[in-house]
C-alpha cells in the first residue's frame, strides 16, 4: 500500500519537529511502560505442533499503543508515542486519546492531548487538537465516515501465511513469534515480525517491520491489552461532546432512588470538585428544592470542567447520570471535508494502527490486503 509507505516516511522524517508531551496523569489500573518492551528471544523451545499465524483480532479491545521508529546504529529512536486506543466492533466505535511524545520531557514538552472518536453508528469522525487546555478547546473537525458497521479488525492476508521461530517472552507475556519475509508494500519487500499471545493468537504483543536491506525499523507495542474496554476508556468520547453534542446537558437520572442520587450528589458536592452552595437555602438554583434538581445543577457543573478529559465518563457517577439533548434537535453535523466511501470489509491492521498514529483512525477506504 503506497498510503501505508507514505505515512511511515511521514512518520520517520516529522519525529525530531513532534511536539506532544510526555507528561500525564494516567490510571492507576495501567501500568503502562514509556520505552518498547525486550523481546527475550526462544524462552522455550518450540512446542511440537505448531502454531497457525494469526487471523483476527477480538471485536473489541483496548491498549497502551507505543509506535516507534528506529535506525540502525542509532542509540536514539527517530520517533516514539504513546496513546491509549479503543476498537469496539460491538458497540461501533474506534477511538484514540492522550497522545504523547515520548522523547520529549521537562519544558520542551508539549501539554497538548489530540483525541478522536469515530461514531459508525453516526458515520461521523470527530476530532480535537487538544483535551487538556484551560480554556479554547473547540472542534478541530468532523468527517462523514462510509455507511455500515465497523467490522471485526483482521490481519492481513500476508501476514497469515507467516512461519512459526519460536515463544519468546515480550514484557510480561509469552508470545509466539511468527515471521514473514518478502511482503511487498510500495515496491519494496519488507520482513513482518509479528508477537501474539501464546495463549491466545487474537491478542497482538508487538509488530515490528522493516524493508530488507535498509536500516529504518517500525514497531507496534501494545501495554496492557485486554478485550473488555474499561470505564475510563470512556475519554475518549470527547470529541463528538465537543464537536456534535455541545448543547446536550448531564441530568440525574430519574430512575434512581433518592438515596443514589443523594450519595452522587454528596461526592460531586465535596469542595474539591464543585462549590455548591447556589443548590443550598438562599442560593440561586436551591428552588425546586428536590434532589434531582439540585443534582441535575451540581452533575452538569462538573460535567463542563470535566468532559474534555473524561468525556462522557464525567457524566455517569456510578449510573446516575446520563446526557440530555435539548429540546430543539442539535443540526446534523457538516462533513469538514469531502465524503468518502467504499469501506474494505476487513481492515489491513497495520494500516489502522498508522492512521491510529497518525491522527486519522477511521475506516476511510483502507487497501484491506497488501
Amino acid at each position: 500500500s503506497l498510503f501505508l509507505f507514505s505515512l511511515l516516511l511521514l512518520l520517520a522524517l516529522t519525529a525530531s519537529s513532534s511536539s506532544s508531551s510526555v507528561t500525564t496523569t494516567r490510571s492507576s489500573s495501567d501500568a503502562h511502560r514509556q520505552r518498547l518492551p525486550v523481546v527475550q528471544r526462544a524462552v522455550r523451545p518450540s512446542p511440537l505442533l505448531r502454531p497457525k499465524a494469526p487471523k483476527l483480532l477480538p471485536a473489541d479491545w483496548y491498549t497502551w499503543l507505543i509506535v516507534s521508529v528506529t535506525e540502525d546504529n542509532n542509540t536514539l529512536p527517530l520517533f516514539l508515542k504513546g496513546q491509549f486506543m479503543a476498537y469496539s466492533a460491538s458497540e461501533n466505535y474506534s477511538c484514540r486519546y492522550n497522545e504523547q511524545n515520548l522523547l520529549l520531557t521537562g519544558k520542551n514538552a508539549d501539554k497538548k492531548r489530540p483525541a478522536d472518536f469515530c461514531d459508525y453508528t453516526a458515520s461521523f469522525h470527530y476530532a480535537l487538537n487538544d483535551t487538556v487546555a484551560d480554556q479554547g478547546i473547540e472542534c478541530a473537525g468532523q468527517y462523514a465516515l462510509p455507511k455500515g458497521d465497523l467490522p471485526q479488525m483482521a490481519w492481513p492476508r500476508q501476514m497469515t501465511r507467516g512461519n512459526f521461530l519460536s515463544v519468546d517472552r515480550v514484557g510480561q507475556l509469552n508470545c509466539n513469534h511468527f515471521v514473514t519475509f518478502g511482503v511487498p508494500i510500495a515496491g519494496g519487500k519488507y520482513q513482518v515480525d509479528v508477537w501474539v499471545s501464546e495463549e491466545d493468537d487474537t491478542i497482538p504483543c508487538q509488530i515490528s517491520m522493516f524493508e530488507q536491506g535498509k536500516p529504518i525499523h517500525y514497531t507496534w507495542a501494545f501495554d496492557g491489552f485486554r478485550t473488555v474496554i474499561p470505564d475510563e476508556a470512556r475519554a475518549c468520547t470527547s470529541p463528538r461532546l465537543v464537536c456534535s453534542r455541545k448543547d446536550w446537558t448531564c441530568q440525574a437520572k430519574r430512575n434512581s432512588t433518592q438515596d443514589d442520587i443523594g450519595a452522587a450528589l454528596q461526592w460531586v458536592c465535596d469542595p474539591s470538585r464543585v462549590d455548591c452552595d447556589p443548590v443550598n437555602p438562599g442560593g440561586e438554583h436551591f428552588l425546586p428544592n428536590n434532589v434531582y434538581d439540585h443534582a441535575d445543577w451540581a452533575f452538569n457543573n462538573w460535567y463542563e470542567r470535566m468532559k474534555f478529559t473524561e468525556g462522557e465518563l464525567a457524566c455517569y457517577f456510578s449510573g446516575n447520570g446520563h446526557l440530555v439533548p435539548p429540546t430543539a434537535p442539535s443540526p446534523t453535523p457538516k462533513d469538514s471535508a469531502m465524503n468518502r466511501s467504499g469501506r474494505s470489509q476487513k481492515r489491513d491492521f497495520l494500516d489502522a494502527i498508522v492512521q491510529f498514529q497518525t491522527d486519522f483512525i477511521c475506516d476511510v477506504n483502507p487497501p484491506g490486503n497488501w
